[in-house]
């Protein structure tokens, strides 16, 4: 596969490939550990060797054994993959004492049968580890290792994982499917159309497929490999519906709530697994003896740190965690044990919480001064309640929606300058807060209310909130979107037009430094696209139609509502 076409794909690997191409096994592992930052290898790589291992139906997935150089058996890492990145992890894992496992799962590269994400990985991951636990150079001290969907295979499996399996490391992932694929019923072509164009070869941009319509032709056109999963995704967008609750789904969804050994964690504070890591975290029984690692940065990297630096930190922390847990070492007394481990700073200093630290109020801001929302700032957020006022009315044409500009719905972009050309757009309506001159320190979740209507059958609302620096910038915190349809509590009764509606925005917890002489700003909107679907302001099935009705959207009112903290001084950037 072209160098190049693995670069555009998800993960956190990509900077060492693009390092490492082309050199030998140990020139390559000398490389990545200096680059990484790394402790100084234990062992030498003794042995590669790979088979076809049969799954429970015949099909065979390509498995690669990497064995460290002496006398076995020793403790064993696990990790199955679509990527083949982590062939390079596994002669990490080797030359610092333990066997490794890589396997391509099924249908990627090397292995037998189709690839169709996530509906196989239950079953083959269990046959892998019943072939694992068989053999002679393991030493029934085994791990799970991985970061997105290599992470996913784990949670897919966890609940029925032998007793040999004493802990998973799994960032950056979870097991809720229908999470990545929709959010509040739109359409997430920031993740799923990004990477089903990633595992295909010399496949359209983002951008050109999210833009043909409808998008049923669209996904005929441009995806060849991945084009049955892809037209399945888009054709089920409502997760009540009988796709997205027939097994393996449901297994998946539910397996963490079973798990019996302890977790490692990790995510980042924008990255699109966030939000529902929190949930399974908690959930996990083994909670007490789990650690949530969360970095700053996206699920593709961080404007803070290089992505060596990265994967450097998350490697030698699942390092500490392998020795303590197949090991039985305690070497790294600055791993916790358990709960809560924040990065706090863009230097990668971390705070310790035993639970998720709670906000010490919650501050509410009012949506007043409406008639003058329609120009970047004019409404304002009032510490008050605001007067009975008009509503204030905006046209929302899906042909022409609101580009994106960062967030955490897609791969990589994350956090940035916002500029003032997006809230001066006839279809945003903008709001500010007075100066914070103090600062202002938000930690958990941020809530948006609305009281909305549309003369559309069914339409779409978007919110972003941001914080406006004294220099200018204006940097994006969180954004959300939903629609009519999805706050109504009926899935088929026929929705209300121009009648009030209440829309509630709950989005994913957030640890952020809002600096003495900055300001809030929210903006509204229908649309934020090409990240979410343009909703076509009707109530039929969005990739079957084609956007071209005008919706007229009023706004009446609304309040924010603010997990806060005083502001830490120190702290002078996120």
């Amino acid at each position: 596969m072209p160098l190049s076409n693995r670069l555009r794909r998800p993960g956190y690997i990509l900077l060492v490939l693009a390092v490492l191409a082309g050199t030998g096994y140990l020139l390559r592992a000398q490389l990545l550990r200096s680059l990484l930052d790394l402790p100084p290898f234990e062992t030498q790589l003794q042995s590669r060797t790979t088979q076809m291992l049969p799954m429970r139906d015949a099909t065979a997935l390509a498995t690669r054994v990497y064995l460290p150089a002496g006398a076995g058996p020793w403790p064993t890492v696990l990790i199955r993959d679509p990527y083949a990145y982590y062939s390079v992890i596994c002669s990490l894992f080797a030359r610092y004492g333990y066997a490794c496992v890589h396997q391509d799962v099924r249908g990627r590269f090397d292995s037998g049968g189709e690839w169709y994400p996530v509906v196989h990985e239950r079953d083959d991951g269990q046959d892998t580890l019943q072939w694992l636990v068989r053999q002679p150079w393991q030493d029934g001290n085994i791990a799970t290792f991985g970061s997105s969907y290599v992470g996913l295979v784990q949670w897919a499996m966890i609940d029925t994982m032998p007793p040999e399996v004493k802990t998973v490391i799994a960032d950056a992932s979870h097991g809720d499917w229908y999470q990545i694929a929709y959010r509040n019923g739109h359409f997430i072509h920031g993740i799923v159309t990004h990477w089903a164009r990633g595992l295909e070869e010399d496949a359209a941009s983002m951008e050109e497929i999210a833009a043909q319509h409808p998008m049923v032709d669209s996904a005929a056109r441009f995806l060849h490999e991945g084009r049955q999963w892809f037209l399945d995704y888009i054709g089920h967008p409502d997760k009540r519906g009988a796709y997205w609750n027939a097994m393996p789904y449901t297994a998946i969804r539910a397996a963490h709530r079973s798990a019996s050994m302890p977790v490692l964690m990790s995510g980042a504070w924008h990255d699109f697994f966030l939000e529902q890591q929190f949930t399974v975290f908690e959930e996990l029984p083994t909670r007490g003896a789990s650690l949530f690692y969360i970095r700053n940065g996206t699920h593709a990297g961080s404007p803070d740190a290089s992505g060596a630096a990265l994967i450097g930190a998350w490697l030698r922390l699942s390092l500490q965690w392998l020795d303590r847990h197949l090991r039985g070492e305690s070497n790294s007394a600055d791993l916790p044990n358990s709960g809560y481990l924040l990065q706090d700073n863009p230097d990668g200093t971390r705070a310790h919480h035993a639970n998720w630290p709670a906000a010490a109020s919650v501050s509410r801001l009012y949506l007043d001064n409406l008639q003058d929302a329609a120009r970047c700032d004019g409404g304002r957020l009032s510490e008050r309640p605001a007067p009975p006022q008009a509503p204030v009315a905006y046209r929302y044409d899906p042909a022409h929606p609101t580009p994106s500009r960062g967030g955490s719905y897609q791969f990589g972009t994350g956090v940035l300058d916002q500029g003032s050309d997006l809230c001066g757009r006839a279809d945003v309506l903008s709001f500010a807060s007075g100066v914070f001159d103090g600062g202002l320190t938000l930690l958990g979740s941020v809530r948006v209310d609305l009281t909305v209507a549309s003369d559309a059958h069914d339409s779409a609302f978007t919110v972003k909130i941001q914080e406006k620096l004294a220099d200018g910038r204006v940097l994006n915190i969180r954004e959300d979107i939903t629609s009519l349809r999805h706050a109504s509590a009926s899935a088929t009764e026929p929705l209300r037009r121009k009648a009030a509606i209440a829309l509630r925005f709950d989005m994913p917890p957030i640890q952020w430094h809002i600096r003495p002489g900055s300001s809030l700003r929210l903006d509204i909107s229908s649309s934020n696209y090409p990240v979410f679907n343009a909703h076509p302001n009707a109530d039929t099935p969005w990739s079957e139609t084609v956007p071209a009705i005008i919706a007229r959207q009023q706004l009446f009112g609304g309040t924010i509502h603010l997990p806060t903290r005083p502001y830490a001084a120190t702290r002078e950037d996120n």
